[in-house]
C-alpha cells in the first residue's frame, strides 16, 4: 500500500491511532477521512502527509490545534472539506493560510464575520461552501471579491439584499445555493445579473412575483428550487415560461410536468 495516491476511509472509527498509521502513506495525494473520530493528535499525524492536495476531514473533533497543524503544514492542498468540525472563527483564520485552495467547505462551523473576512483572502477559490454559519451577512461584502467562484453555497445565513448585491458581482458563478435567507425581490434582481447560473436554490427568501420575474431572466438555468416563497399566479406563470430550459424545478409542489 505504500504506493497509494488516493484513499477513502470515511465513516469508520480509525481515531488518532489509525490516523498515525495513515501518515506512513507518504505518497498519498487524496485522502477522505470524514466522520472517523479523529482528534487533534490525529490531525497532527495527517499534517505530516506533505503530498496531500485533497483532504476531506469533515465531522471530526479536530480542535483548534488540529486545524492549526493542517493549515500550517499542508500547503499543497487545493481541496479541503472541514465542515461540521466546530472550527469557529479562529479556525477559519488559520485555514486562510492555505493559499493554494480552490475548493473549500467550512459549512456548519459557527464562523463569525472576522472568519469570513479571512476566507475571502483565498483568491483562487472556485468553490466555497459556508452554509449554516453565524456571520452577519451585511458585514461580509468581501465575498464579492472572489471573482473566480463558480460554486457558492451560502444557505441558512441571513443573507440580505445588500449581500445579494455583492453576490451579483460574481460573474463566473454557475451554481448558487442561497436557500432560507432574506434575499427578497430587491436581492433577487441583483442575482439575476449572474448570466452563467445553471443551478439556483432560492427557497424561502421572501420572493414575490417580482422576484420570480427576475428569476425568469436567467436564461442559462437548468435547475431551480423556488419553494416556500410568496409567489402568486402571475409569478408562477413567469416560472412556467422557463419550461423549455429547466430540467429540474421545485416550486411549491409544482413539477415540470405541470408547468
Amino acid at each position: 500500500m505504500e504506493n497509494l495516491t488516493s484513499l477513502s476511509i470515511s465513516r469508520n472509527q480509525i481515531g488518532n491511532e489509525g490516523a498515525a498509521l495513515l501518515s506512513q502513506l507518504t505518497k498519498l495525494k487524496k485522502l477522505d477521512v470524514g466522520t472517523s473520530h479523529i482528534g487533534n493528535q490525529g490531525a497532527k499525524s495527517i499534517s505530516q502527509m506533505s503530498q496531500l492536495t485533497y483532504l476531506d476531514i469533515c465531522k471530526n473533533p479536530l480542535g483548534i490545534e488540529g486545524v492549526e497543524s493542517i493549515s500550517t503544514n499542508l500547503k499543497n492542498l487545493t481541496f479541503l472539506n472541514m465542515s461540521y468540525n466546530n472550527i469557529n472563527t479562529a479556525g477559519a483564520k488559520l485555514i486562510s493560510q492555505l493559499e493554494n485552495l480552490t475548493e473549500l467547505n467550512v459549512g456548519c462551523n459557527e464562523i463569525h464575520n472576522d472568519g469570513i473576512d479571512s476566507i475571502c483572502k483565498l483568491k483562487l477559490l472556485t468553490s466555497l461552501d459556508i452554509q449554516s454559519n453565524t456571520f452577519h451577512a451585511s458585514s461580509v461584502k468581501c465575498l464579492g471579491e472572489l471573482q473566480n467562484l463558480r460554486l457558492l453555497n451560502i444557505g441558512y445565513n441571513h443573507v440580505t439584499p445588500d449581500l445579494a448585491k455583492c453576490i451579483g458581482e460574481l460573474k463566473e458563478l454557475t451554481y448558487l445555493n442561497i436557500r432560507f435567507n432574506y434575499v427578497g425581490d430587491e436581492g433577487m434582481k441583483e442575482i439575476s445579473k449572474l448570466k452563467k447560473l445553471t443551478f439556483l436554490d432560492v427557497a424561502q427568501n421572501g420572493l414575490s412575483s417580482e422576484g420570480a420575474l427576475s428569476v425568469s431572466k436567467l436564461k442559462s438555468l437548468s435547475s431551480l428550487c423556488i419553494t416556500n416563497n410568496d409567489i402568486d399566479i402571475i409569478g408562477e406563470n413567469y416560472i412556467k415560461g422557463m419550461k423549455n430550459q429547466l430540467k429540474v424545478c421545485g416550486m411549491g409542489g409544482i413539477s415540470l410536468d405541470r408547468i
